[in-house]
């Protein structure tokens, strides 16, 4: 007998899930912290403006991955979702290390790098809240069914 995929938009539970506002803003608020963090990170490590920074192989090599996990992330795959989880702790730490390395490094950039870490963790923490009570916690995230 053949297989076949059921499509996202005959899928009910991923009309559910598109339609849970809790998933959805638990995900927005995730790439916005680890939006923040990396912005941070490149604001710190690419000198001049943010012209100078696209030309740069480092701002590539942040934005790049945090571009194709965000994308997934929007979608609910399943390992954008398992990430997610990780980047609840691992974003508020990326931005903490990026505001002590400012200090010591480049004072200039410290307290911008201190605005993006409360901002980090505010979303990094309203994430997590709204994780806890999501259709996304309690069902998993969308697995494409033969």
């Amino acid at each position: 007998m053949k297989q076949v995929k059921t499509a996202r938009g005959r899928s009910e539970y991923w009309q559910r899930l598109r339609r849970d506002k809790a998933s959805n803003f638990s995900a927005g608020a995730m790439a916005l912290s680890c939006l923040f963090a990396v912005v941070c990170w490149i604001g710190i490590l690419v000198p001049g403006n943010q012209a100078h920074g696209r030309a740069s192989p480092i701002y590539w090599i942040f934005m790049l991955p945090f571009a194709w996990w965000g994308g997934s992330l929007m979608h609910f795959t399943p390992w954008s979702v398992q990430v997610m989880r990780l980047m609840f702790w691992i974003a508020p730490l990326g931005a903490a290390g990026a505001a002590v390395f400012a200090a010591f490094n480049t004072p200039e950039f410290a307290i911008p790098s201190l605005i993006a870490l409360g901002l980090t963790c505010a979303m990094s923490a309203i994430g997590y809240v709204l994780y806890r009570h999501s259709l996304l916690r309690r069902e998993g995230p969308f697995i494409e069914t033969d």
